[in-house]
């Protein structure tokens, strides 16, 4: 992946599973997917899948709070 053009916040997890995760899936043109994620990842597909559709998750060390640092 390329580096984010600006640094990330605390809401940038929130902000990929809202916005960039449902734009890959339309591109894809994916319907119900089983998720895959590591660390950010994984976070990311957990908060997606909170409120969008998934046949599944395969989450590896999430992140479940995020640290100030």
């Amino acid at each position: 992946s390329d580096l984010p053009p600006a640094p990330r916040t605390v809401a940038f997890m929130h902000e990929e599973a809202a916005v960039v995760v449902p734009a890959l899936r339309e591109a894809l043109g994916l319907g119900d997917p089983v998720l895959v994620g590591h660390s950010d990842g994984g976070s990311i597909a957990l908060v997606h899948a909170a409120t969008h559709r998934v046949s599944g998750l395969v989450v590896l060390a999430p992140h479940v709070i995020a640290e100030p640092a």
